[in-house]
């Protein structure tokens, strides 16, 4: 295993040693796109990007059950790669239970941008990585019992179920033929910051004028 990983690491060093020399533009290409695909064998567009740890999901055995069976059922479909939270580590141990995935530490946000950026899918049970995953244009298997953006599941471009492993797995299939909506700004221009500020202004010259 050890020595697996050394090659590995070889092989990332020469060929970024290759292209260097070759296309400084490449290279920082190849640098921000994740190194964890290239670790764990996964290729670009191939593969479920997928986080679980919520508390009402990894504390209930039930739950947590049925979700790791349906992952390991979509794993051998495609791959699913997951950083795994402490507190899920910690049940999948205390509850006997195998994730049969690319199983790995947790990672960092703008890795996990880059590894989002690079999947299929998104499965989760995260509301923020749901709303990630609508600006990264990716389609999103939200595993929680309530909506929390009905907006994005209004547009097609995510679908929320049940921690139940057959309704998982299900749903999963249909994925495919959902025809997700990206276009439509749900959140507004990006443009809320300079509102913001021109409110503030607008206050306090009031004030200031008030005070004279």
């Amino acid at each position: 295993m050890v020595e697996l990983c050394l090659s590995k690491a070889l092989l990332i060093a020469f060929s970024a040693f290759s292209i260097i020399n070759s296309s400084p533009k490449a290279f920082i290409k190849l640098f921000v796109r994740p190194v964890i695909l290239i670790l764990n064998g996964l290729d670009t567009k191939d593969y479920i990007f997928c986080t679980i740890h919520r508390q009402s999901n990894v504390d209930n055995e039930e739950s947590l059950k049925n979700i790791v069976k349906a992952l390991n059922k979509i794993h051998s479909q495609i791959s699913v790669i997951i950083p795994l939270h402490h507190r899920t580590r910690m049940r999948l141990k205390q509850f006997n239970l195998k994730l049969e995935c690319h199983v790995i530490d947790p990672i960092s946000y703008l890795d996990s941008l880059n590894l989002m950026r690079d999947c299929k899918l998104v499965i989760t049970d995260s509301g923020g990585l749901v709303r990630e995953a609508f600006f990264s244009k990716k389609l999103s298997l939200s595993i929680m019992e309530n909506i929390v953006w009905p907006e994005i599941n209004y547009l097609k471009a995510s679908s929320n179920i049940r921690p139940i492993a057959e309704e998982i797995e299900a749903k999963f299939l249909e994925m495919s033929n959902l025809e997700p909506n990206f276009k439509t700004p749900i959140f507004g221009n990006g443009d809320a910051a300079k509102k913001i500020l021109a409110d503030i202004r607008l206050h306090f010259s009031k004030v200031k004028l008030k005070n004279e």
